[in-house]
């Protein structure tokens, strides 16, 4: 069958028509428009001036499932689905963030360590280098249009959190927040991951504009290495850090266990989450499990008031599971630990973070300890107390309010279903070499 010239000229008219509709923004659905930010340029470092060499991490970012923003798809952008902060969402929308910092870095002239392509949270690499720069992603808006995953229309913005760890001096010496924001209102040959990595460039140009970090990293190729208290003694053995305090005769959680809980805070390593407590009067060291941080050299600490800070994990014994964290100074009453062991019978509280919801953080429940068993050469404290996924690395109270073990894991299946298993707290602090402060003297709240 054949058409006539004048009906072929009709249909052809129709379907130029139909195609300019389709791809004209003028009758797409509108994309959401996220924040504002600024957008301000490096002050570079010229090219032979010393600086301390930097080695990046991909950061934290929690995977909360909280809800972020929209993803539109089609020619029209009409098709619509909630974006949330899922584990995959938030693995796959980091995976460019170590080479977009290392891009922006090298482009304002900083000096980059040779081994800094590992991902964060991994230890190699990152003693040689003189600082270690990690980004906490604390709040992020996403509204994308897409109909084949790299065309891409719409703008991402985040609000970061940046870490600067001197390895020589051996803390963190600077810490910022900045914004950043990338968009386009058509669609441009970039990926919705290549839309986050260009919003933390953004974010990385206003640190690197503040005159106060490129201070620091210039004075970095001068520092001299600092000494530090966990430095092996002239035996080769790791010094003991003397900091937790003792059970005292004024502490008694069943009758302030607002102040206990407190004590206890969310950590986050960005692939996963649990719970942990502070132990020191300075409130700058806290317990937790080894399991829940991980390879990672920095975590995210959310504590029982909200505020959310960085932790630097300076010692762990994966054998026996745990670790120890340094923050910033908090105006937090620590836990005191136990200098006795767990009685069979006795009454016992677990504190933590269940399932690692931000709305669950601190919750109480209690038990009896049921037994003192040893599973593949480890002593365990068994105990009935409910615990859940999440609080882990949290710790199980006695009457006195005194630490006596930290939550570790569940026993599951048959006659064991229902018991969870701690580990006791003298373990974990021969483990570690956390002793006991000599000064004995607990921070009122």
């Amino acid at each position: 069958m054949f058409l006539s010239a004048a009906r072929a000229a009709s249909c052809f008219t129709l379907f130029v028509i139909a195609v300019t509709v389709a791809v004209d923004p003028a009758h797409a659905a509108e994309i959401p428009a996220v924040p504002q930010s600024p957008a301000n340029s490096a002050l570079p470092i010229a090219a032979g001036q010393p600086a301390g060499t930097i080695v990046v991490r991909r950061g934290v970012w929690e995977a909360n499932n909280d809800r972020v923003g929209e993803l539109r798809r089609g020619l029209f952008c009409g098709d619509t689905t909630e974006i949330r902060q899922s584990p995959d969402w938030v693995r796959i929308m980091t995976m460019g963030f170590v080479s977009a910092q290392r891009d922006t870095l090298r482009a304002a002239g900083y000096t980059l360590f040779q081994r800094d392509s590992s991902a964060f949270g991994s230890q190699d690499g990152g003693a040689s280098a003189d600082l270690e720069l990690a980004p906490v992603i604390r709040r992020v808006e996403s509204n994308v249009c897409t109909n084949d995953l790299r065309d891409v229309a719409g703008g991402v913005w985040m609000e970061v959190k940046w870490e600067l760890y001197s390895n020589r001096q051996q803390k963190l010496i600077y810490s910022a927040v900045t914004e950043g924001r990338f968009a386009s209102a058509s669609k441009i040959n970039r990926t919705i991951p290549g839309y986050h990595a260009a919003a933390l460039q953004v974010a990385l140009n206003n640190l690197l504009a503040q005159p106060a970090f490129r201070d620091l990293v210039l004075a970095a190729a001068r520092a001299e290495p600092a000494a530090a208290q966990a430095s092996p003694d002239d035996s080769g053995r790791r010094a003991v850090l003397s900091l937790a305090r003792r059970v005292q005769a004024s502490d008694a959680p069943d009758a302030a266990m607002t102040v206990a809980r407190s004590a206890a805070v969310t950590l986050s390593s960005g692939t996963g989450s649990g719970s942990g407590f502070y132990i020191d009067a300075r409130g700058t060291h806290l317990l937790t499990c080894r399991h829940v941080v991980g390879d990672a050299r920095f975590v995210r600490i959310r504590l029982a008031s909200g505020r959310e800070l960085a932790g630097e994990v300076i010692r762990s014994d994966p054998g026996r599971d745990v670790a120890l964290v340094r923050t910033e100074p908090v105006q937090i009453a620590p836990l005191p630990l136990a200098d006795s062991s767990p009685v069979i019978g006795e009454s016992v509280t677990a504190l933590g973070t269940p399932l690692g919801a931000n709305a669950l953080a601190g919750t109480v429940s209690r038990g009896i300890v049921g037994a003192m068993p040893t599973i593949r050469g480890q002593l365990f404290v068994e105990s009935d107390v409910k615990i859940n996924p999440g609080n882990s690395g949290g710790p199980l109270l006695r009457k006195d309010g005194a630490v006596i073990a930290l939550a570790v894991g569940q026993l599951s299946g048959g006659a064991g279903q229902g018991l969870n298993l701690f580990i006791p707290i003298d373990q974990a602090m021969k483990a570690l070499d956390v002793g006991f402060d000599p000064t004995d003297n607990p921070r009122q709240p």
